[in-house]
């Protein structure tokens, strides 16, 4: 299926984007780890691609699909609406946009073993990818009931930060405020 960009964009969306829970479109720099990885982004579309060529066209330069990701030529759907390039390029949207007009993505081709990183006009049409959203991106809400009626503390990995929650804690028989500093 090809997607604008405005699927995969969360500031548009309430917070989401087509991804399932759990998931998200990568940003530039995800895709920048993945092809740093790789050996650089001139070898990692070939270590990314389909090998063969029942999908590509040929020569389907250096395409091994060395950790099955199985990169696929869907082309795209310009704005016009015809799809264009099937066989020929592979191109899937990242969650990072230019402006209100671009938005950027990664490419592959039939005949390189690279992969580019393009601005295009966020109505085209292209892939998408979803990559499993990491422990340091996730807020980990923990509930606790023991003596207290409610305590939440969030947890966000990435900075390390935590949070404590207190809404009016019944002890005793007593209202209890507590807030965090």
């Amino acid at each position: 299926a090809m997607y604008n960009f405005y699927t995969a964009d969360a500031s548009v969306n309430g917070g989401r984007n087509m991804c399932p829970v759990g998931w998200h479109v990568p940003d530039v720099s995800e895709w920048t780890v993945l092809t740093d990885y790789l050996g650089g982004a001139s070898i990692a579309g070939g270590r990314l691609k389909e090998t063969g060529t029942e999908h590509w066209q040929s020569p389907n330069t250096g395409a091994a699909d060395d950790y099955g990701f199985t990169a696929l030529p869907g082309g795209y759907r310009g704005i016009d609406g015809i799809f264009r390039s099937l066989g020929n390029y592979g191109v899937w949207w990242s969650s990072d946009k230019l402006n209100d007009l671009e938005a950027s993505n990664r490419s592959m081709s039939y005949n390189s073993a690279s992969v580019s990183q393009l601005m295009r006009d966020q109505q085209v049409g292209f892939s998408v990818r979803c990559i499993k959203d990491s422990y340091a991106q996730q807020t980990i809400p923990l509930v606790l009931t023991a003596g207290w009626n409610i305590l939440s503390i969030a947890v966000t990995p990435a900075d390390n930060s935590m949070s404590t929650i207190f809404d009016p804690l019944i002890k005793a028989g007593e209202l209890v405020k507590v807030q965090d500093e």
